[in-house]
């Protein structure tokens, strides 16, 4: 087979019952082998579908360099990668096309059962995050990048501190929350408050002091797993009450 006339490719890593956490977590699944040595040879490629696989930042970044008409890129129950690797794919797209919040409430309108929702986009409304769950309540992991750090929302220029706080707030078996946008303390309460099923929460580019990082810290009693990146808490909040990581 010439490789240079693939275009589209699906790869499946782990067994589908890893949804349901019944898989180790070193059990494998890696696509950087798959890519690095794709991109040598695999020049015509246009679009990749990757399910249940780990997938790093450096291998978004790699792919998005290395496929001159690449389009497409579909993750499906995909994990280890983070908004710096979407933001790769995104800036190295040749399809100047834009996602919006429109696009987030369609989705959630056509798929009432979904339970894991990864979006990426330019803009946000505060709206939109409301329709979500009232759409398709049964969501237990949220993700949303909003490429532009600190963005409010779109329409009215406020804090997406609302519409988190609905997303926390109505999803009651949410396990994993990552957000991003123009957030306050308000929203941090509102996760401390409501979020006490999440064992893993990502926060970028969000924040507005270290009280919002206590309302967590006191609040989300089966966290396991903290990322904070470019956000303004203090070591002193985060080494407070360390017996307070003892789950992590």
């Amino acid at each position: 087979m010439d490789s240079s006339r693939v275009k589209a490719l699906t790869l499946k890593g782990k067994p589908h019952f890893s949804d349901f956490n019944l898989v180790r977590h070193d059990w494998g699944g890696f696509v950087s082998p798959w890519i690095e040595a794709m991109a040598k040879s695999y020049l015509g490629l246009e679009e990749i579908r990757l399910k249940r696989m780990v997938v790093f930042d450096h291998i978004l970044e790699l792919l998005s360099h290395s496929f001159p008409n690449f389009k497409s890129i579909v993750l499906v129950s995909c994990e280890g990668f983070t908004a710096d690797g979407l933001a790769a794919i995104a800036a190295n797209c040749r399809e100047n096309a834009c996602s919006t919040e429109l696009g987030m409430v369609a989705l959630s309108m056509g798929c009432p059962m979904l339970n894991s929702l990864l979006y990426v986009c330019q803009q946000m409304t505060n709206a939109s995050l409301v329709a979500v769950p009232e759409n398709c309540p049964n969501i237990v992991r949220f993700r949303l990048c909003i490429l532009e750090p600190k963005k409010p929302d779109h329409v009215t220029l406020e804090p997406l501190d609302e519409g988190f706080g609905e997303i926390v707030q109505s999803f009651k078996g949410l396990t994993l929350f990552s957000l991003s946008g123009l957030l306050t303390d308000m929203a941090f309460m509102y996760i401390g408050k409501y979020g006490e099923q999440l064992d893993m929460l990502s926060v970028a580019f969000v924040g507005e002091s270290d009280m919002g990082m206590l309302y967590v810290l006191n609040g989300c009693k089966k966290l396991k797993k903290l990322e904070i990146r470019d956000s303004p808490f203090g070591n002193t909040t985060l080494l407070t009450n360390m017996g307070k990581y003892e789950a992590m």
